[in-house]
């Protein structure tokens, strides 16, 4: 058996531009979506992205994802495309660790076939069950850039921080 999904759409196609609204649910995600696609173009123009996940096990069944919503906008050709976004939850888990109110948002860019994602994640705290780390992981913040081509990804630059203490990884 699969999944049920229920998809609404309103919109016009004229000119190979499709200008309009559409909607998911799932019981996994609820999706919307509103703006305009140029298909003859291939590009976006201003199409907006909102999601919010209702099944926290949607990822994995060793990470939950409490609360958590996601909104982008689409910007330019598809070869050469401009996201902003931004990812909010209460809290994300993995295993035992446990990360209190993680948000992140940047513009993600990309260029013929790599992207390029800013990352600047904080957090409320994390929690790992130890507590010397426990006190200390409050407040941290990881930076930098990702990058992603074919089936590589990698980071050059990426920095954590907490209030008194820095490491670039």
């Amino acid at each position: 058996t699969g999944e049920v999904v229920a998809l609404g759409a309103n919109g016009t196609l004229r000119n190979s531009v499709l200008q309009g609204r559409f909607g998911a649910t799932s019981s996994a995600l609820i999706a919307n979506g509103d703006g305009t696609i140029d298909l003859g173009k291939n590009a976006f123009d201003g199409f907006t992205l909102n999601a919010q996940v209702l099944d926290p096990k949607l990822l994995s069944d060793s990470a939950t994802l409490s609360d958590t919503t996601f909104s982008a906008r689409f910007d330019g050709p598809f070869q050469d495309l401009t996201v902003t976004h931004k990812l909010a939850a209460r809290e994300i888990a993995f295993g035992t660790t446990r990360i209190a109110v993680p948000s992140t948002q940047g513009i993600a860019r990309r260029i013929g076939t790599a992207w390029t994602f800013p990352l600047n994640l904080v957090a409320a705290r994390v929690i790992t069950g130890n507590a010397e780390a426990d006190r200390i992981l409050v407040g941290p913040r990881l930076t930098g850039t990702v990058q992603l081509a074919g089936n590589r990804l990698w980071s050059n630059d990426l920095t954590l921080a907490v209030p008194g203490l820095g490491a670039r990884l």
